[in-house]
């Protein structure tokens, strides 16, 4: 993985589950790794200063009414995000880290990237922990 060493150079423990089975997922595989990369420094900065630090990825499969979907989700050891600030996670241009270390663009762009996919990605607040969740069409669907 790309980001694993930088990542465990910050000791945070990554854990990667994976389904048992091979999945096709068809996709723009350099927007896929666009929106990880993402998800993994945000949550390396977020809990770079914890005395727990672990990165969990999980993907799994579900069936929903019109197919089966890859369920890719990325939690970490902090808190969760406060009401206000889960509110605007998505939002271009919003950040929670200090002006000029980043842009706020990173979630807006992987929920373009992720709805242009055909799937949906969301900030799980039912997790005692920061869990953000995406889905991706499995099959052969027409990427748009």
């Amino acid at each position: 993985m790309i980001a694993r060493s930088s990542i465990l150079k910050t000791g945070i423990d990554l854990k990667i589950s994976l389904p048992d089975l091979e999945l096709k997922l068809w996709c723009r595989p350099a927007q896929m790794i666009q929106i990880l990369l993402n998800l993994l420094a945000n949550s390396t900065a977020a809990i770079s200063s914890l005395s727990e630090k672990w990165i969990r990825i999980d993907i799994k499969v579900v069936s929903q009414s019109d197919g089966e979907y890859a369920l890719i989700s990325v939690t970490d050891s902090g808190p969760g995000l406060r009401k206000d600030i889960a509110a605007r996670v998505f939002e271009p241009y919003f950040s929670t880290k200090n002006q000029g270390s980043n842009l706020g663009l990173g979630l807006g762009i992987s929920r373009l990237i992720v709805h242009d996919h055909g799937g949906e990605i969301w900030l799980d607040r039912d997790q005692p922990n920061t869990c953000f969740r995406m889905t991706l069409p499995l099959g052969e669907k027409e990427i748009q």
